[in-house]
């Protein structure tokens, strides 16, 4: 079950909160008049979209930046569930040769494939191999 924790000025954790509330009422009135917004989504779903758009909005609005992210910090949802991403070690039989590269790492870097990719012209820093340094005499 998500638990949501305040932190951070009273001012910042009191509008979070009114803009939480706010948020649930108004979606509750929409959702009463038009439905969601799409199709599947649930009151909580919505809700969380719409009040951290809110957050991001009002922090990026602030003109300092230490604000914003205290503003932005002052709420936050915390969940006790654990989301385990299924992972696989070896790339799957499909891919291709060159996909297959890229997956173990051993392929070039993903910024050239990329450029190459939408044929744009790559620009690399001119490297030198390196060279021991030599002490240097004048006579």
């Amino acid at each position: 079950m998500p638990r949501t924790v305040s932190k951070g000025p009273t001012r910042y954790v009191a509008r979070s909160r009114w803009a939480l509330l706010t948020m649930w009422v108004s979606t509750l009135l929409t959702r009463a008049v038009r439905g969601p917004w799409a199709p599947g989504w649930t009151l909580n779903f919505e809700v969380g979209n719409l009040f951290w758009r809110g957050q991001f909005n009002r922090a990026f609005a602030m003109s300092d930046i230490q604000n914003a992210r205290t503003y932005f910090d002052s709420l936050m949802t915390w969940m006790d569930e654990d989301f385990r991403v299924p992972t696989i070690s070896m790339p799957p039989a499909s891919l291709t040769r060159a996909a297959q590269r890229l997956w173990s790492g051993s392929g070039p870097p993903l910024p050239s494939i990329l450029a190459q990719g939408a044929r744009m012209p790559l620009f690399k820093p001119a490297t030198r191999p390196r060279r021991e340094a030599r002490a240097v005499t004048h006579d």
